[in-house]
């Protein structure tokens, strides 16, 4: 997380690639960059396992990292250290990890009773009533630990040794069942999970209901940006609020996903400059505000689609916990060029079509291939380039349409009707 921390170690873990950015214009304008991506996984490292649940950072810039069936592992100067299995739970679930602003370690399980702390000296198992099935633990400026049930066991707050808890039954919680803590300071937090939005100010509560532009979806994953500003990733799309007005951001005005799954976007993080990064079981999707960019296997280092946690150290890298090993992506490094081509605005239509789409100024010895993706990023169809492009089997929706042409690639947005 500090300057220098995990630098490549040779040149192959260093790829340049270049990401185009899917927005409703795309058509029009792309993005080139230039990525530096570094993967940890069980065959180049000390990691059991491969399945990174969860990650945070100690002030000396140690990653703590969760990971599925194969407990604690931390991470400096590219050094591992594995937490032994007698202070944590063997074969534990780990579901979240928090660091206080005192630099204590708090762990959540969805196995182990109660939840873990480490005071940098000793380990602490702290038991309490519904102390399974745990979500997520989050620390407040003045060090209260709040604690995500997803068991039917609601909002838990740990301060001077004890525990309090808040639920439907029992106060204004709109939600037993708990996936998220967005903390906006001391006195104020956001709480997510199956059913309303809940805000506790002190004890009391103000429940957000569904509201036309937030109907009812699965609430996985919160952050905060600048202690005001609330965005939450949902299975219909990414839900902001500023405080005056709720905005959600799905596939009819903008790039983002949409999912059945509870779990399709089960994290979200704001690094330095603003920029979301979403994890999906599509990739890993970057909104800077404007433009919105799916990071996957076919156009990035990323090792797995399954992205289970995102996370940003103090140097603003992006870090990720996939199935298949632990991703950084260089942020720091990361350089756009924005332009339009005047004199070749590849483009397609009729938009939207039917049976068939035509593209527009490719050129004539283009030796480019192409592919279909659907919303979630899944390849539909695929095939050689050319002018013409039969759709007439594809379901009526949003796809985007990939040209990876010899020197560059576009991709194009269409709604087959």
């Amino acid at each position: 997380m500090g300057s220098g921390f995990l630098q490549s170690t040779n040149s192959e873990n260093v790829m340049k690639l270049k990401i185009f950015t899917l927005t409703v214009l795309l058509s029009l304008t792309q993005l080139s960059f230039s990525q530096s991506w570094v993967v940890y996984n069980s065959s180049n490292s000390a990691m059991p396992y491969n399945n990174v649940k969860a990650i945070a950072f100690q002030q000396d810039s140690t990653a703590w990292i969760g990971i599925d069936n194969g407990g604690i592992m931390k991470l400096k100067n590219e050094v591992w250290e594995q937490v032994p299995t007698s202070q944590v739970a063997a074969n534990s679930v780990v579901s979240d990890i928090s660091v206080a602003p005192n630099n204590d370690v708090w762990i959540t399980t969805q196995t182990v009773s109660g939840v873990i702390q480490y005071d940098n000296t000793n380990w602490h198992q702290h038991g309490f009533l519904f102390n399974y099935e745990l979500s997520c633990v989050e620390i407040d400026q003045s060090g209260v630990v709040w604690i995500g049930n997803f068991g039917n066991g609601g909002l838990f707050k740990y301060e001077n040794g004890v525990f309090t808890s808040y639920n439907q039954t029992n106060s204004g919680n709109p939600n037993d069942y708990v996936y998220g803590i967005g903390i906006i300071s001391q006195e104020k937090r956001w709480v997510i999970g199956t059913h309303e939005i809940g805000l506790m100010i002190d004890t009391a509560w103000m429940v957000y209901p569904y509201l036309s532009t937030v109907p009812y979806a699965f609430k996985r994953s919160i952050a905060v940006e600048n202690d005001s500003i609330v965005w939450i990733a949902s299975s219909l799309g990414l839900i902001k609020y500023d405080n005056q007005a709720w905005t959600l951001y799905d596939t009819s005005n903008s790039g983002m996903l949409i999912s059945n799954d509870l779990d399709a976007f089960p994290s979200i993080a704001i690094d330095d400059n603003g920029t979301k990064w979403i994890a999906s079981d599509s990739g890993l999707i970057k909104f800077d505000g404007t433009d919105w960019t799916l990071f996957n296997t076919s156009n990035s280092g990323i090792p797995s689609n399954k992205v289970n946690t995102v996370e940003i150290a103090k140097d603003n890298k992006v870090w990720l916990g996939t199935d298949n090993g632990l991703a950084i992506l260089d942020n720091t490094i990361l350089t756009s060029t924005i332009h339009i081509a005047p004199q070749r605005e590849i483009g397609l239509y009729p938009n939207p079509a039917s049976d068939k789409i035509s593209i527009t100024n490719l050129p004539s010895n283009s030796q480019g291939n192409y592919s279909i993706l659907n919303i979630f990023g899944q390849t539909i169809k695929e095939g050689r380039a050319s002018n013409e492009i039969d759709i007439h089997e594809l379901n009526s929706g949003v796809y985007f349409l990939m040209l990876n042409m010899e020197s560059e690639q576009i991709t194009l947005k269409f709604v087959k009707k």
